[in-house]
């Protein structure tokens, strides 16, 4: 999506997006290991299909969304993942002694995703 659109008008926007999800990525191999996994155990995992559904639906909105469909999809999802984020978080903390808050924590309230930048994505 960063390349598709016009870089001074959804740039920023996307460009967040982009930078979030490339520092989670990240992140996942020092949360497995806090987990008891390591990297050969995540390369082992076959995930099941309901897994797949945001990726699959993220993947058709960067193909054939516009700028205004894309926007408006993260924007009104990207609260959810915050809040879904927020309880597992918490739930780690607090059933498993989980004391590295920042593997969930994350994605939430990232100020990347914001109304400001989406603004001029809607016409």
């Amino acid at each position: 999506m960063v390349a598709r659109f016009d870089p001074a008008q959804a740039g920023k926007f996307f460009h967040g997006f982009l930078t979030s999800y490339v520092a989670a990525l990240s992140l996942l191999l020092d949360f497995a290991k806090a987990l008891g996994l390591n990297e050969d155990d995540l390369k082992a995992y076959e995930p099941t299909l309901g897994a797949q559904t945001y990726l699959i639906y993220v993947n058709w909105l960067a193909h054939f969304g516009s700028e205004a469909e894309i926007a408006a999809a993260y924007l009104m999802n990207y609260p959810v993942i915050g809040e879904n984020t927020r309880k597992i978080s918490a739930a780690l903390r607090r059933n498993y002694g989980f004391s590295a808050k920042r593997r969930f924590s994350h994605f939430v309230g990232d100020a990347s995703c914001n109304q400001e930048d989406a603004c001029g994505l809607e016409q």
